[in-house]
């Protein structure tokens, strides 16, 4: 549940985005103060870069296909096309539950 708070901050964050005003510039015109609206970028940022799970449909192996490169909080997963998708899965669960604080 988002609190009336976060919702206003998250608004205040949209409009600074669409002003092309720096943080700085944005806040002075508001009054607020700039480590302020820092904390609360920061706290919604990291509410909404959690990970997410999307369903795919695993084509067949395509012969010359790259390694898909994943990269978390400084932990990298390199995923090749012919990785095993339970185990994949698996590491995404977990990683999910570390990012998500659990």
């Amino acid at each position: 549940m988002q609190s009336k708070k976060q919702d206003e901050w998250r608004k205040r964050i949209e409009e600074w985005k669409q002003s092309g005003l720096n943080q700085a510039a944005y806040c002075r015109e508001h009054h607020w103060s700039l480590a302020t609206f820092g904390y609360w970028k920061r706290k919604l940022e990291r509410r909404t870069t959690q990970l997410r799970f999307v369903p795919i449909e695993r084509p067949g192996r395509i012969p010359g296909r790259g390694k898909i490169k994943l990269e978390i909080h400084g932990a990298i997963l390199e995923i090749s096309p012919d990785s095993d998708m339970q185990t994949l899965s698996q590491v995404l669960e977990v990683l999910a539950r570390f990012s998500c604080g659990r």
